[in-house]
């Protein structure tokens, strides 16, 4: 995205020039809820622009923007930035409180749906998704506490909330409401408030707690005795039936434990649903190489002419830097698996029309495998992956959707795999053979 010039400053602390947009108010939120405010971050509101733009004018801080959010920039330019997602990364990150973004790669992409949903305009069915996620959690963007994503869920409610139609939001949502509006993280150090406190109904209890509220009330609608009560102390008559209690807790642990086992199964499912939905954006092809040569320029790029088979003998030109691992004669004529809806892209100067696969043993770094299909596969098919069949792939699929599935291809026990889902075609799984265990890029 463009960034503009910081404005002129003198000042050591990072700068956000605030505006009365959605985007602005959630970053008030992070900010506050990061303690950045008003140590480490001043809130400007009177000021020229139209959108809000974080400037960092001290030059550590500009050294960490550029190094955590922009590669590659020219290290005498000063920066900025102006998107609401980005800023909200960046404070997070420099308040050193990375948590907040998730923990591990389903947390993540929760906080990314919650961002994608605080954005838009609420409606009744963006408070119907964020209901069925509270009636299952006690936060919305993870079980153990607040994430990004619960503030800017929060920042985006609360001109809907404080319009005097609380009544409007969910039951669990308004539990949820009252619980992160109260949460100590949104009361900055001088005992100031971003947002101001809103007056919310009795909210129902959270739903991991509302198991045990239920159990407890047939106790205290019976009047039973507390411990140690002498008036309710009675001895029990001779031959009488020995308490059920035992069995009680036996089927209490029981419940809970059924309830575990299907929570763990239903993230799971999840997990795997979210995995194929990613990897079935990509369209990984069987092409055969027809002619192979070192790039004019650059002795370890490979120019690789690939045919995709199909009505006209589809080819394309693939530039893959394998020219010191692999040997020339090993590329010639091989078939392989690669990549075909990727951006066009050039390498050592020239154009480049996708990714040819390629292992790497984890044991040997240097030692780089082509990924085989099996023999008999018809060039040009498409590789599957359980669960994802009948998924249309992008047209070109973007980095920022490429980059989360390459994380997770693998080379394990011979087998390609993505996620635990092996390669498949109609003849069979694509294997690296002599290498066991690896990565694939």
């Amino acid at each position: 995205f463009p960034l503009p010039p910081p404005p002129h400053t003198k000042s050591t602390r990072m700068e956000l020039y605030t505006t009365s947009s959605p985007g602005s108010r959630m970053l008030q939120v992070v900010a506050t809820a990061c303690q950045l405010v008003p140590s480490k971050l001043k809130l400007v509101s009177k000021h020229e622009h139209k959108i809000p733009i974080l400037s960092a004018p001290e030059p550590a801080l500009q050294k960490e923007l550029r190094s955590r959010v922009i590669k590659g920039a020219d290290p005498k330019a000063p920066l900025s930035l102006n998107h609401p997602r980005a800023i909200a990364r960046f404070l997070v990150r420099v308040s050193r409180n990375e948590a907040l973004l998730g923990k591990g790669p389903l947390e993540e992409a929760l906080t990314d749906e919650l961002m994608s949903i605080a954005e838009r305009p609420v409606t009744q069915e963006s408070l119907d998704a964020l209901e069925s996620i509270a009636a299952r959690s006690t936060y919305l963007g993870s079980p153990a506490g607040v994430r990004v994503g619960d503030l800017a869920v929060y920042a985006a409610l609360h001109p809907y909330a404080s319009a005097n139609r609380l009544e409007g939001l969910p039951a669990q949502l308004r539990r949820w409401f009252a619980l992160i509006q109260n949460h100590h993280t949104l009361v900055t150090r001088d005992g100031s408030r971003c947002l101001p406190l809103l007056p919310v109904p009795s909210p129902p209890p959270s739903p991991l707690f509302a198991s045990k509220s239920a159990a407890a009330a047939p106790a205290k609608a019976g009047g039973a005795p507390k411990q140690g009560s002498k008036a309710g102390a009675r001895p029990a008559a001779k031959g009488a039936a020995p308490s059920a209690q035992p069995a009680k807790g036996k089927k209490e642990k029981k419940d809970k434990a059924a309830k575990k086992a299907a929570k763990k199964a239903r993230l799971e499912a999840e997990a795997k649903a979210r995995a194929a939905k990613d990897i079935g954006r990509v369209d990984f092809r069987v092409g055969k190489i027809l002619a192979c040569e070192p790039n004019a320029s650059d002795a370890s790029l490979y120019v690789s002419t690939v045919s995709l088979g199909g009505t006209g003998d589809l080819k394309k030109q693939v530039v893959s830097r394998l020219g010191e691992y692999v040997p020339l004669e090993k590329m010639k004529g091989a078939t392989v698996v690669l990549i075909v809806n990727l951006p066009e892209a050039e390498f050592g100067g020239t154009q480049s029309q996708g990714r040819i696969l390629c292992g790497t043993d984890s044991k040997d770094a240097k030692k780089k495998v082509l990924v085989t299909p099996p023999a008999g596969v018809v060039i040009g098919e498409r590789v599957q992956f359980a669960g994802a069949e009948g998924i249309e792939a992008d047209t070109v699929v973007k980095d920022k959707k490429l980059r989360p599935v390459m994380k997770k291809l693998a080379v394990v026990n011979g087998i390609a795999q993505y996620a635990q889902l092996a390669f498949k075609t109609s003849k069979g799984n694509c294997t690296v053979p002599g290498i066991a265990e690896g990565t694939i890029a």
